[in-house]
């Protein structure tokens, strides 16, 4: 990683969605709208720039809904940047290499927004409570050419804030180097890399109609998914639909949620 940074005034615009009902968005970055940031670039191909979260443990089971990422190019030519991929990991504190979660399909950023994508549909959810970090894996071969053929050199970065980097929460993966933190890199502040989640709720599956009550309509509403044979009536997931299904919906059904 050769790290080049670039000062800018940025205007902080979500480019989707607003968080709904008991959700949280966590961050470590102070940026706001029309604050400065610096643009932190030199990332290379598969090379990682990512933020680490510690969430309330009272958020845990914690389901990962969305991931939000700044990004500004250096030479504000406003086209949209794809890289390699959003990535996901379990990180505890005092792990230096952190463990693989998920790894999203090629992502593409609009110049100036905030981006948001959605993973609720990917159940990542963290059973017990642990530190995560949440990156974005570069890929200069996605970028066209700019400032006379230097490949992703507009594109593959990320901003920060000024106020100041906080060791342990801004991990990159450099090549060479491995896992480290952009903090030694000299960086001005913190990755502007967000989350949403909120505390993951399991579904009752006694309550098979989804009304929010177990009572025997859910017991007639299961007789006829068994009856004919449909894939959700296999509750042991041994690819048949028999007896032992059957079985299996009415401990969960007197057991209720």
């Amino acid at each position: 990683m050769n790290r080049v940074r670039m000062t800018a005034a940025l205007a902080l615009a979500l480019s989707a969605g607003a968080a709904l009902g008991q959700e949280q968005t966590l961050q470590n970055d102070s940026l706001t709208h029309g604050g400065t940031a610096a643009i932190q670039m030199g990332f290379h191909d598969h090379e990682i720039g990512a933020a680490r979260f510690i969430a309330p443990n009272g958020l845990f089971p914690l389901k990962l809904k969305r991931v939000q990422i700044f990004w500004k190019s250096w030479l504000g030519q406003s086209i949209n940047n794809i890289q390699h991929s959003i990535i996901v990991y379990r990180h505890p504190l005092g792990q230096v290499t952190p463990t693989l979660v998920f790894e999203s399909d090629p992502p593409q950023l609009a110049d100036g927004f905030l981006n948001e994508f959605n993973f609720e549909g990917e159940n990542i959810v963290f059973q017990t409570p642990t530190a995560f970090t949440v990156g974005l894996r570069f890929d200069e071969g996605q970028a066209p050419a700019v400032g006379g053929g230097i490949r992703g050199l507009n594109y593959a970065s990320l901003v920060t804030d000024t106020n100041g980097c906080q060791p342990g929460f801004n991990p990159i993966f450099a090549i060479p180097g491995g896992w480290t933190d952009i903090c030694a890199f000299g960086a001005s502040g913190d990755i502007v890399i967000r989350v949403v989640v909120e505390r993951y709720v399991p579904p009752c599956q006694a309550d098979w109609n989804g009304d929010g009550v177990v009572d025997f309509n859910d017991f007639l509403a299961f007789l006829n998914d068994f009856n004919a044979g449909a894939a959700r009536a296999d509750l042991n997931a041994d690819g048949v639909v028999d007896f032992n299904d059957f079985l299996a919906f009415m401990n969960l059904f007197n057991t209720g949620c």
